[in-house]
């Protein structure tokens, strides 16, 4: 088969495109043999829940000892309440990636067999 040829008509005018293409399309130059793709990560997420948790706490101890008469002074009691608040929600998000981390060893553990 022949290179394309086409006709294309811009604003009033038209003009010839000449390409190197075959006629039956660019699939063809596509190669067949791709490399395969990387796995995706899948890290142990436990370690990401406890470290939340425990920077939600230093802060907090911190603000609590060293800077609570600043925070009263100021009007920022609400952010020990943040730092608890943030801690405490960690609790359920550590349960889910223990859960996560569980089926993540059972995944790879059928992988293997």
């Amino acid at each position: 088969m022949g290179a394309s040829s086409q006709t294309t008509v811009y604003r009033g005018s038209s003009f010839r495109l000449r390409t190197s293409i075959p006629a039956h399309g660019y699939a063809d130059h596509v190669p067949e043999q791709q490399q395969p793709r990387p796995e995706p990560l899948d890290p142990p997420m436990v370690p990401f829940a406890v470290g939340g948790m425990v920077i939600w706490a230093v802060v907090g101890l911190v603000l609590l000892i060293f800077f609570r008469d600043w925070l009263t002074e100021h009007g920022h009691q609400d952010w020990l309440w943040t730092c608890l608040a943030g801690f405490l929600v960690g609790f359920p998000g550590l349960a889910v990636m223990l859960r996560h981390d569980a089926n993540r060893r059972r995944r790879r553990a059928g992988q293997r067999h």
